[in-house]
């Protein structure tokens, strides 16, 4: 057919015959709210779920790269969102690593590593906002402890939370 030596290299003789790689903005979103809420189990179950999908599917080395970017990306939007400084010292490693394309298995590892980190993160920066609080109610109470109208209410009212929210808070710290 060809005049000259040449090799012709086909990929897909049916076009659309590759199977799609794609995640679902639920997931996603579902993968976000995790990490936010410092849900390890939940964000590893998801994370699985995910990355299981690869294994099923043939699909080319761009599309697994773009999706495993994908799945990162909704850590780094988390953390921009939490105000997070977690993935400063980590980000360029894990995309170092992602784009190297590792295998399902060694992507699935990597992801979790990253999520018990991130969820770690999450739970040392709830447990510093809490602490903060306690301590902003103990200074409000010693600013005012000689007005007669103070109360629970009013000190709510200065923390922007609700008495309830500041009855656990106080009780564990």
């Amino acid at each position: 057919l060809l005049e000259e030596p040449r090799v012709v290299c086909i990929t897909d003789t049916a076009p659309g015959s590759r199977d799609a790689l794609t995640v679902s903005e639920y997931d996603l979103r579902l993968l976000g709210n995790s990490l936010k809420l410092g849900e390890d189990e939940g964000a590893a179950r998801l994370i699985s779920g995910l990355l299981a999908a690869c294994r099923d599917k043939r699909v080319s080395f761009q599309e697994y790269r773009a999706y495993l970017l994908e799945l990162l990306m909704v850590f780094i939007r988390t953390a921009r969102d939490l105000d997070l400084p977690f993935l400063e010292d980590v980000q360029q490693d894990v995309l170092e690593q992602l784009m190297l394309c590792p295998a399902p298995p060694q992507a699935e590892e990597i992801f979790q590593t990253l999520c018990r980190r991130f969820t770690a993160s999450v739970r040392v920066g709830r447990a510093s906002s809490s602490q903060a609080l306690a301590q902003q109610a103990l200074e409000y109470l010693h600013q005012h402890y000689c007005q007669s109208d103070l109360s629970l209410e009013k000190v709510c009212g200065y923390l922007h939370i609700s008495s309830s929210y500041f009855g656990a808070l106080f009780k564990k710290e």
